[in-house]
């Protein structure tokens, strides 16, 4: 569920002490991906644990195509 998650959200990770203008963002690199792991594993608890209705994929479909669907 992670490699979907992360291709559905924009993934910005930042180290503020360093970068606190969030220049360089870190999301993606190697040396970062275990805690960018258990922050998308937190991110999917925390969507179960409330029910999130975009956990179902024919109701996040239905939004996609409401909000990019339509013609301007």
């Amino acid at each position: 569920m992670i490699t979907i998650l992360s291709t559905l959200i924009n993934l910005q990770k930042f180290r503020l002490q360093n970068d606190p203008h969030e220049f360089n963002n870190l999301a993606g690199k190697l040396e970062y991906q275990n805690i960018q792991n258990l922050l998308l594993d937190e991110l999917l608890n925390w969507r179960q644990q409330t029910a999130d209705p975009l956990l179902d994929p024919a109701v996040l479909a239905a939004m996609v195509k409401a909000h990019y669907g339509r013609k301007k």
